[in-house]
This record gives C-alpha cells, structure tokens and sequence, in this order.
C-alpha cells in the first residue's frame, strides 16, 4: 500500500491538481487501520526534476510469527526519494489488531543527503496484544506531520506462555470415585510472569452442558510462588470429579473433555485438552422381577423386583432409584424410591446394597405415549441429589392389559423407580 505526497508546485493549476490527488486518498488518518493488509512495491511515479516524491517501497520482517512479550524481531525498510535528501523524515512502527492501533517505535530516517534509496533495519516486540491475525504497518511522515506512505505487512501473534504436553494418569474419570491426576509442561517464551496457576475442568456438550472444576493450583516452578519463569516447567495436581465443584451444569457418565487453563493474573493464556470417559463410582449391578415370569399387568397391581447397587467411593446422600417402561414410542414413569441400603434411607454407603422395590405399567403417570399389551422395557436408574443419572440398567418385559387402577406419582417422590437388570424371562 502506497501513497505519494508532490511538493514545490509551481503554479496555481498545480497545486489544484495536487489537492484533487489528496482528496483521493483513503489513508490520510495516522489512527486509522491500513485499508488493506497485503504487501505492495509501488514504485514513486516520474515526475519533473522539480518535484519531490517519498515512498517506502518495500517492508519485510526475520520472522511474521512473533511471540507476544517474546524475543525481538527485526524488520527492514526502504524508502525512495526523486530528491537525493531524507532530511526531516520521520518512520512510525505500528501493530494494528482488531482495528486498534499499537505504536511501538519512532525513529528519524537514518539517511541524509546524497541518495534516493534509503534502507535500514530495526527491532520491534509484540506487547499488550492478543494471540491470532494482526498488522505490522510503517508510517512515513514528512517534518510538518504529513502521511506521506504507508506499508503493511501481514502477521501472526502467539501467546508466549504454552502448554506444551498434557497426560493424565486414567483416561477413565469416575464421578465420586478415587481421584485421577495430570502432568503438564508449561513454556514460556516471554519473561517471568507473576500470578500464574493452572486449574482443570471437565467439559460436556449437549443437553448436559456441563463445565465443572476439577481443582485449582498455584505454579510452583522453582522461582517463587505464582512465579512462572522463562522456559520449561512441570506441573501436577490431582483431578477430582464431582458435580458440587464450582462450574455448570450436571456431569453424567459418558464422554467428556479434560481442559487446562493456565492464568496470569485470572486471565486464560493457553489451555489444552485431551478426551475422557466419565463413570460412576456407584452402579447398578443387578436388577430382576421377583416373580418367575416377566409379565407385567397394564393399569394392574405392581410388581416387585430386587435392585444391588455398588458404590467404589465415599458414601452418596440423596440418593434414589426411578424406573420408567419404554415401548416403541411411549415411555412411562414406573415408580422411584430412595435406595435402601441401611439405617438412613436414600444414602448409599460405600461396599454393595440389595433391597426390593416395586414397579407398575401404568398410562396415568408422568411421560408420553400409550403403554399396550407387548414386549416392553423396564429401566431403571440410579440418581444422585442433583439430579445427575450416576447409572442405568434395563429389564425385558410383557405386559398384557389388567384392571385400570390410579397410577404411582410421578418422579420425585417416595413411590418406585427404576434400574438396569440382571436377568429376564419372556412368557
């Protein structure tokens, strides 16, 4: 991108000529970004020896990737003159990133007299901008502050602080189950940076769309507290699963992504990821009808079934089971109970549990679509005080039609719900 101002106009109809050439011009502002962000060599046109034009003909910089706060790269310029004087010429170093402006240098033109191509070179450090696309533009300016080019040269920031490997000990996070852990390596390609802390999240899309905390720790790297010095540093922390750590929304068994911000000061200056699977630390390990048949009466008496939970870690509260009956496109609720594994209902302690509960068939729950007589399926599963769904299991059914009886309340009370199963017969 280039631009040419002519001076020394000896007539009246030239220096008009001269204003309809200015009034052209789409660059005259210094605050204002580059128009364009692609290099250009345009050449200063022929002009009178009279008449004097100045152009920076040409920009190039070491390197177009520069690490913010990082090492110095350096850029070099020419600047061509019809007069044979650089006297007066002022350059301007400016980053422009999402339409604002950083300068970061101010120099005279380093050529006097004798020459019309001036070429030099010059350091420049990326500071207070932010990772992705940016501009390196140079100004030239006349001794009365006059735009006289301009020229840009497209690049690209990154962050000087990096993770640069992540493993974790268990790929397989179980929600309230012993805890996994993660080794990172931290870079830093800047200088030393104070406030800085590394803190784990599990992340899960769709309806869950859930992003909770896994724990949060201050970099100790050998420096200070919080210091993270220039190069390499290792870091580790424990990884803890739970839907009561600060976050969002409900994490539930299934697949989801382990994230690591580190921060400076609270603000996030890289992150990575690897992919996990989520179980649960308690399950349902069987579930089966209690009689010898698996036919269910449609709107007849409930039937009863025995569910066995285990629990690999600490002792759950609030614990319930609640059952459902899916059949093509109906599914009804079919009874839910706090689990019974003691003397304080609906904790599930640590160690295996086994107690009877009661399902019924039923079109007068909660749900949609008509249950008829046919094969079905029970389901049943097991959920925690947040609502979270910490396992399922399912049952093969036949209901076949009975007396129309009033239906079990609907979920969240203390009627039967539902798990997954161990056996099944078919009539």
């Amino acid at each position: 991108m280039q631009r040419f101002v002519f001076f020394h106009a000896r007539s009246a109809v030239l220096a008009v000529a001269v204003v309809a050439l200015s009034a052209c011009d789409d660059h005259t502002d210094p605050n204002s970004p580059s128009a364009r962000l692609d290099t250009q060599d345009v050449r200063p046109r022929a002009t009178s020896p009279s008449l004097s034009a100045f152009a920076i003909t040409d920009l190039t910089l070491s390197n177009t990737t520069l690490v913010i706060d990082g090492p110095s790269a350096t850029y070099t310029a020419r600047i061509e003159t019809s007069t044979q004087s650089f006297k007066g010429l002022i350059v301007r170093a400016y980053f422009v990133q999402q339409q604002v402006r950083h300068q970061v240098g101010e120099q005279g033109v380093p050529c006097g007299f004798g020459g019309r191509i001036c070429t030099y070179t010059n350091f420049i450090q990326a500071s207070g901008l932010l990772p992705g696309a940016a501009v390196f533009e140079l100004q030239l300016f006349s001794a009365t502050g006059s735009l006289l080019s301009t020229r840009d040269v497209p690049i690209m920031l990154r962050a000087g602080q990096t993770i640069s490997a992540l493993s974790l000990s268990s790929n397989n996070l179980v929600i309230g189950g012993p805890s996994a852990s993660y080794t990172a390596t931290l870079q830093n390609q800047a200088g030393p940076r104070s406030g800085a802390a590394v803190e784990g999240w599990l992340v899960q899309g769709g309806a869950n769309n859930a992003r909770r905390s896994t724990g949060a720790i201050v970099v100790q790297c050998g420096s200070g507290s919080g210091i993270l010095p220039n190069g390499a540093c290792t870091v580790s922390n424990v990884i803890i699963v739970s839907n009561s750590n600060p976050g969002t929304g409900t994490l539930t068994p299934g697949a989801a992504t382990f994230e690591l911000d580190l921060t400076v000061n609270g603000t996030v200056v890289a992150l990575d990821s690897v992919p996990v699977s989520i179980t649960s630390a308690a399950t349902i390990t069987d579930v089966r009808l209690a009689a010898t048949s698996d036919t269910v009466l449609l709107e007849g008496a409930s039937a009863s079934y025995t569910t066995a939970l285990q629990n690999s870690g600490a002792s759950i509260s609030g614990v319930t089971i609640q059952g459902f009956i899916s059949q093509e496109k109906a599914r009804r609720f079919a009874g839910g109970t706090l689990v019974s594994c003691g003397s304080t209902s609906g904790t599930l302690p640590n160690g295996g549990c086994k107690f009877p509960a009661q399902l019924t068939a039923t079109n007068n729950s909660a749900g949609f679509g008509t249950l008829v007589t046919g094969p079905a399926t029970f389901e049943l599963q097991l959920v925690d005080a947040t609502g979270a769904v910490l396992s399922t299991a399912t049952l093969p059914l036949f209901i076949v039609d009975g007396p129309l009886e009033s239906g079990p309340p609907g979920p969240g009370t203390n009627s039967i719900v539902g798990m997954r199963s161990g056996r099944i017969r078919t009539p």
